[in-house]
């Protein structure tokens, strides 16, 4: 979206297709921290204190500010010293949608991502599923990562999209998972940060809940993943004797 400040045009992005993850994982890098301790402080407030509503309203001007500089490439010293309407009005017409929940999510049948179709991939492991064991243990491990939303969370959504957000090709094959893909400086990886924000999304909320589905489904699957660590730490064992 085209918008005047101080008399020049800027441009903002309007939708989540128009902001790639890597955009979001540096404003994460940028302002992160403190919002996550504003927000703490909106969560937990001090029991003494007074004026929650004043200090929601803080918070939430704090991140339009934060979110309008950055994106629009203004300083953020100057978009606090604009007017508050216009700077509220940008952030709730076009930014606020990156901090959407995930239940308010539109999942597609397919994607339209760098000149290829992609769909995501589903983590069930059946008699005729293409996909591997050590798939659903990266897989399972990034979900947990992403359901406590830890640290580094969008970093691991990128890792999760690397396994599961593939290619299909002209006969509606999909692509098989390469553990390449996972190698700091693989082109895989750096192309899930070009990934839009939409799509981005769509693979976090679909996973979260089809591994949720699936572990359900297979209890034994813990126990598989420590006989599997186990098996490891014996050959590990022998090797060295």
């Amino acid at each position: 979206m085209d918008f005047f400040h101080d008399g020049k045009k800027c441009w903002i992005p309007e939708s989540l297709s128009q902001i790639t993850l890597k955009q979001r994982q540096d404003f994460e890098l940028t302002f992160g921290k403190e919002l996550n301790e504003s927000f703490k402080d909106v969560l937990n407030p001090d029991p003494d204190a007074e004026n929650d509503e004043m200090r929601i309203l803080e918070y939430r001007i704090d991140l339009a500010c934060k979110s309008v500089s950055f994106f629009s490439g203004i300083p953020l010293d100057q978009i606090r010293n604009t007017r508050l309407d216009k700077v509220l009005s940008i952030y709730e017409a076009c930014l606020a949608p990156i901090f959407l929940k995930e239940d308010e999510i539109e999942l597609q049948e397919k994607y339209y991502f760098e000149d290829d179709l992609w769909v995501i991939q589903a983590p069930d492991l059946t008699y005729d599923s293409s996909i591997t064991f050590n798939e659903v243990i990266l897989g399972k491990q990034i979900v947990t990562e992403i359901k406590n939303f830890a640290s580094g969370y969008w970093d691991a959504l990128q890792r999760l999209a690397v396994i599961y957000f593939r290619k299909i090709d002209a006969d509606g094959n999909v692509e098989k998972f390469d553990e390449k893909w996972m190698s700091e400086g693989s082109e895989r990886l750096e192309l899930m940060s070009k990934l839009p924000m939409d799509c981005a999304l769509h693979v976090a909320f679909f996973l979260t809940s089809s591994m949720n589905s699936f572990l359900k489904l297979s209890p034994y699957l813990e126990s598989l993943e420590r006989v599997r660590d186990r098996i490891s730490q014996d050959t590990l064992k022998n090797g060295d004797g």
